[in-house]
């Protein structure tokens, strides 16, 4: 049990994934490079999604296995490496070198992570933990009753997948470990984006900066795509929730689209961003969205300063986003048919949450005002596009083309999601409260610094001579290391979370029920299931139960309307966690906060069995 509880320093069995999981990088990388990727950072997300691609493809138009398609996959790397090492292309790949060796402190710190996020033991995890042990997709035929939302795409577990496929252990501590791959993922996929931007950086001040600046330019890409940006979350990123991932490959189109128009070989970057595409938009379904809003922004942008070559930019955005629709065409197709009301959905429009949007609008609000960089920056973005309109300010093509996309990019999004919180099947809480506006919100951040980056003036540093700019650019190099020092308690959020209590919980209950029980848990703490889907994860994927189990999100409840012990049916199995911030669920029973109670429903009303502590989380609505 010990593998439950996180450490700073990585035990054997984290390192030997570690190994796997590296050999899994640099072979999806070898895809890339094998597909025509120019540099190590874009071949990251070209053999992405060409490995995005071969299993949306085989898993749902076939009955076929995963495991030999990325045996192929695997082979496809391996020659696309052996090519690259030929090619002796080593220059190409210096950025994304320098930044990974920047980056390498906080890599080594997550080592021994353990995942915190929520949504984590709701369906990411579950998800992941099916697609290893049966290698498919889920079907009618093989459910998975784990899973909040079974028919959530899988792009952020392919990592994992490929990583058990080269070490398989199925016990609960393999499990708990494998769980850390995609915080993993989504922390290499950010530096692969820092690595783009810094490359945008050098090419427009190479000049200026000269040789001795690389350097500077790749700190500040890694600033620019962490601590300085106002939308990283860390808590977000060290999870296998995709909205890291869908940040940092929305951040790799900004970055691919500002080198279009003096692309001189376009099948290449077509490549690059058609690939980048179908893993962005196999993270989550939602993310047809965001593709269609960036894509409209950037063919909004070509049509106003494209010039004689708009025509042919077009043209290759056009061939570039054919990938990503086949991939969601086929994936919706699947789910509609294999894994029905798998995912949110689109609300008939008398169920549309009217009576709730106006508190909606006021959460939504005072994210917005808490949260002020990100706000001005957006506006920012708005009053330079504006005056680009009206006053026809110079400046580049590139410069341009990225701050149209961005700013429909910004304010697209956020349009989008507040639609989504109108339309779908949000729950209750999830409405009123937005709880999730500024995470989704979020998501485009790491693409508005990069369009910074593009359009920073520093072009009025170029009087300085070239050693005078390179101390300037000095600064973030000298800045980065300061910020790492803190990085076991700013980024190793499992240190503080306590999730090993309640997965211990759920094995704990694969023990002493039945293989027939039917368990109801009841999340009667802060309102957000938390507690119940740790359980629940540790219960069906650690302990490896067969109970079927209702998960139940207690409403806010006065003294006055408490539920009775009658109301259950006899045999049923009850666990409830209580927190301080509501009245004991279950009318005449001494409930204290903060533990779990587990009671079986029989003729004479509820026997309890067993009680445990919990720790203190959450917060209350």
């Amino acid at each position: 049990m010990n593998s439950l509880q996180p450490g700073l320093l990585p035990a054997p069995a984290d390192l030997y994934q570690a190994a796997r999981f590296a050999l899994v990088v640099m072979l999806t990388s070898g895809i890339g490079f094998l597909a025509g990727a120019r540099r190590a950072e874009t071949a990251l997300f070209t053999g992405w999604g060409i490995a995005c691609l071969a299993f949306v493809a085989v898993g749902c138009l076939t009955p076929i296995s995963l495991a030999p398609v990325a045996l192929l996959l695997a082979a496809l790397g391996a020659a696309g490496l052996f090519w690259r090492f030929r090619c002796r292309a080593e220059a190409q790949d210096a950025m994304a070198w320098r930044v990974l060796a920047l980056g390498a402190p906080v890599l080594l710190i997550l080592l021994s992570l353990r995942t915190t996020g929520y949504d984590d033991f709701s369906f990411w995890a579950p998800n992941l933990v099916a697609l290893c042990l049966n290698g498919h997709f889920p079907s009618l035929n093989a459910p998975l009753g784990a899973s909040f939302m079974p028919a959530y795409p899988r792009a952020v577990a392919f990592s994992g997948y490929a990583t058990y496929l080269l070490g398989p252990d199925p016990s609960p501590a393999g499990i708990i470990r494998l769980l850390a791959t995609g915080p993993w993922w989504n922390m290499l996929l950010l530096l692969a984006a820092a690595a783009a931007l810094a490359n945008n950086l050098r090419r427009r001040f190479a000049e200026a900066v000269g040789p001795h600046g690389a350097w500077a330019l790749a700190a500040f890409g890694i600033l620019l795509q962490s601590f300085l940006n106002p939308g990283f979350i860390s808590k977000m990123t060290l999870t296998n929730m995709g909205d890291s991932a869908s940040g940092s490959g929305l951040a790799m189109l900004t970055a691919l689209l500002f080198e279009l128009p003096g692309a001189r070989r376009g099948p290449r970057i077509v490549i690059e961003m058609a690939c980048t595409a179908a893993a962005v938009i196999f993270v989550r379904q939602d993310n047809l969205a965001l593709l269609f809003i960036w894509a409209f922004g950037a063919a909004l942008g070509l049509l106003l300063w494209g010039g004689a070559g708009r025509w042919r930019h077009l043209g290759w955005l056009v061939v570039a986003a054919l990938p990503a629709l086949l991939v969601w065409l086929i994936w919706t197709h699947y789910t509609a048919v294999q894994i029905p009301g798998g995912a949110h959905s689109l609300l008939p429009l008398k169920n549309w949450h009217w009576a709730a949007y106006p508190a909606t609008l006021r959460s939504a609000g005072r994210v917005l005002l808490s949260k002020g960089v990100y706000t001005l920056l957006a506006i920012g973005f708005g009053v330079a596009f504006l005056a680009l309109l009206v006053r026809r300010k110079p400046a580049g093509t590139a410069e341009r083309l990225v701050l149209t996309t961005t700013t429909a990019l910004v304010f697209g999004n956020a349009a989008f999601i507040m639609f989504t919180y109108l339309a779908t099947s949000f729950t209750a809480v999830e409405v009123r409260t937005a709880v999730t506006f500024w995470r989704f919100l979020a998501q485009t951040a790491p693409a508005e610094m990069v369009a910074l980056a593009c359009l920073l003036p520093l072009a009025c540093l170029g009087w300085l001579k070239r050693r005078a700019m390179v101390a300037v650019l000095c600064l973030p190099a000298a800045l980065l290391p300061v910020l790492l020092l803190p990085t076991p308690f700013t980024f190793r959020t499992d240190l503080r979370f306590q999730v090993p209590p309640f997965l211990r919980i759920g094995e704990d209950l694969a023990g002493m029920l039945p293989p027939d029980a039917k368990l109801l848990l009841i999340d009667n703490s802060d309102g957000s299931g938390y507690t119940a889907w740790m359980i629940k994860f540790g219960l069906l994927e650690l302990g490896g139960a067969k109970t079927f189990v209702t998960l139940s999100l207690a409403p806010q409840l006065s003294r006055g309307s408490q539920a009775s012990a009658a109301s259950f049916p006899p045999g049923r199995y009850v666990l409830v966690t209580q927190s301080q911030w509501r009245p004991p669920y279950i009318k005449g029973y001494n409930m204290r906060p903060w533990h779990a109670y587990l009671f079986q429903s029989g003729p004479s009303g509820l026997v309890l069995l067993k009680t445990w502590p919990i720790p203190r989380y959450g917060r209350k609505y």
